[in-house]
Formats: C-alpha cells, sequence, structure tokens
C-alpha cells in the first residue's frame, strides 16, 4: 500500500472517530450518519470516484434529501413502510434530474425516515459532516495527494430510463412492505436501497461479481456488528472505540477485495445505530435484503438486454428488400 492510500485510509478513519466521537459527547444519536462513510469510500478510499457527481452537487443533493427526509419523518402521519417508498421514490426522481449517478443521496432521506427522526440535529449533522469531508478533499487535491476529476453531468433522461425507474420503485416498494411487516426492518437498510439503486446500473460492476459484491457487503457489516458488540456491549467499551475499530476492518477488507463499494462502508456505520437487541441478526438482515436486491438487478438488467436488443433488431432494415423500380 502507496503512502497516498495509508494518508487517505487514515483520514478515513479520523472522520469516522469524529464523527461517533462527537455524538458520545453531546449525547445526539442523530449525529451519527451513516453515508458519510460512504462519501468517504467513495472519495477517498475508492482508486476512482465511484460516481459521476460534482462536489458542489454531493454537498446540495445530501442537504436537499437529508431535508426531505425529515420532512417525511415529521409530517406524513402514514405508515412506515409507506413513508419508505416515498422518500425512495422521490430520490429516484432527484438522481435522475440531478444527471448524476450519486446514489448515496437516498439514505440521505431515508435514513431519518427508518429512525423515526424529529431533530434538525441529523440534517446538521448530515450537511455539516458532508462539508467537512468536501473541505478535507479540496485540500487533499491542493496536495496533490488526491487527483482532480472532472464532471460531466450525464445525458437528460430518455424514455428507458423512466421505465428503470419504475421498475426498481416498484420492487423497492414491495421489499420494503415485506420488510417492515416481518420485522426484518435492516434487509431494506439506507445504504441497501442505495446499492440496489447501483447494482441496476448498465455500467455497474458489482452485478458482474454478484458473489463477491454481496460477501463485500456482509462481511462489513458483520464487522461493524461484532465491533460494537464485544468492544461496547461486552466490554463495556465506548462506542467511538468500537467505530473506530470497524471502520479499520473496514478499511482492509475494501483494499483486499479491491472492491470498493460505498455502501459497505455505511453498513459499517450504520452497525453502531442498531438497537442492541437487534445487533446480532444485523448481519443476516444484510446478506438477505442485498442478496434478494442482486438478484432483483440481474433479472432487471436481463430484461433491459433483452428489450434493448429487440429493438435494435427491430430497427435494422431489412437489405434483401428491394426498392421498386420505376
Amino acid at each position: 500500500m502507496n503512502y497516498k492510500k495509508i494518508v487517505l485510509s487514515v483520514i478515513s478513519v479520523a472522520v469516522v472517530a469524529m464523527m461517533i466521537g462527537t455524538s458520545e459527547l453531546l449525547q445526539q444519536r442523530e449525529i451519527i450518519f451513516p453515508e458519510a462513510t460512504s462519501v468517504l469510500v467513495g472519495l477517498f478510499l475508492s482508486p476512482k470516484r465511484s460516481w459521476q457527481v460534482s462536489k458542489t452537487r454531493i454537498f446540495v443533493l445530501i442537504g436537499i434529501c437529508s431535508a426531505l427526509g425529515l420532512m417525511i419523518s415529521v409530517f406524513l402521519p402514514l405508515p412506515l413502510w409507506i413513508k419508505l417508498s416515498i422518500a425512495f421514490t422521490i430520490c429516484q426522481f432527484i438522481l435522475l434530474f440531478s444527471r448524476t449517478s450519486f446514489a448515496p443521496l437516498i439514505s440521505a432521506a431515508v435514513l431519518p425516515v427508518m429512525l423515526c427522526t424529529e431533530s434538525l440535529v441529523c440534517l446538521f449533522a448530515a450537511v455539516g459532516l458532508t462539508g467537512i469531508i468536501l473541505l478535507i478533499y479540496i485540500l487533499l487535491e491542493k496536495l496533490h495527494i488526491t487527483e482532480k476529476e472532472e464532471f460531466i453531468p450525464l445525458p437528460p433522461p430518455s424514455k428507458s430510463d423512466y421505465s428503470a425507474l419504475l421498475v426498481r420503485c416498484v420492487a423497492a416498494t414491495a421489499c420494503i412492505c415485506l420488510a417492515v411487516n416481518v420485522n426484518f426492518l435492516f434487509a431494506v437498510a439506507p445504504p441497501i436501497l442505495v446499492a440496489f439503486t447501483e447494482f441496476t446500473r448498465k455500467e455497474s460492476m458489482a452485478r458482474q461479481k454478484p458473489i463477491k459484491a454481496v460477501g463485500l457487503i456482509f462481511i462489513c457489516a458483520l464487522a461493524g456488528a461484532l465491533c460494537r458488540y464485544i468492544l461496547t456491549v461486552r466490554l463495556n467499551l465506548s462506542l467511538t472505540l468500537a467505530a473506530v475499530a470497524a471502520a479499520i476492518i473496514m478499511v482492509v477488507i475494501l483494499h483486499t477485495f479491491k472492491m470498493y463499494l460505498p455502501p459497505a462502508g455505511a453498513l459499517t456505520i450504520l452497525a453502531m445505530l442498531v438497537p442492541t437487541e437487534n445487533l446480532m441478526i444485523y448481519p443476516l438482515e444484510v446478506l438477505i435484503g442485498t442478496g434478494i436486491f442482486m438478484a432483483l438487478a440481474i433479472l432487471i438488467n436481463k430484461k433491459r438486454n433483452k428489450n434493448e436488443n429487440h429493438n435494435y433488431q427491430t430497427n435494422i432494415p431489412n437489405c434483401a428488400e428491394k426498392p421498386a423500380v420505376h
């Protein structure tokens, strides 16, 4: 591992320590924003930026979606599964119209809904942590530790993009409804919904190695759960220590697998928010949820390829038909 990787890994762990430490110091669990770890993975740990997005759009999108999630949590008197589905669906449109591939914005909206948050602290924490990460990233660019990457907006939404959005929303809503009603909530945890969105992208590398991708996410979630259980629940040590240990293990796992999936980072730290009674079943919920969404993504992609091939063949001119000669 070269010195740049070491520096970026240390900074990533330090940001996690700052986030959890501040939460413990102020006794505000809403300060814990697991998707900050996802942003760290995508910007710092991955050899190439994980999304087609600019720094400004990351900040704005996280702010908008965090506010959206808080408003849904506070002002919509609906069953939880409906509120989660609404947050997911609206974020799909935001993602499409933002002309970026920054799927973590979904988690920014879904997390406060899932945790039934009513405090503005979660909004300030999400925006503040994202801002800190981006400022560090800008500094690292100036020091030439990270390289500047040009942002090219994605093409305007096409008919096929809307079709894919509809299929994703229907599939996610069905899974959310089932998970909530059988009390298997973390099978549709916000980072897993982010992963599902990323799995369904045409160019998704994770979908090319589904077992490896699902296994990586499961191991990271397991690392988070075990670190918290052993260090905090059993040994009564600080949650910050557990989060730092989990973050270090997560960094090692990502570099070992050479697969840098941002949702894996978020699910590592989400373990710090899971109710203690659900902590040891949390990795199993993550495994089942991620596996089901990966299977759905593979089916959706096969259907999309089949439709595209059919449309391509339909548009090929029939060369055997010669024009009439007059």
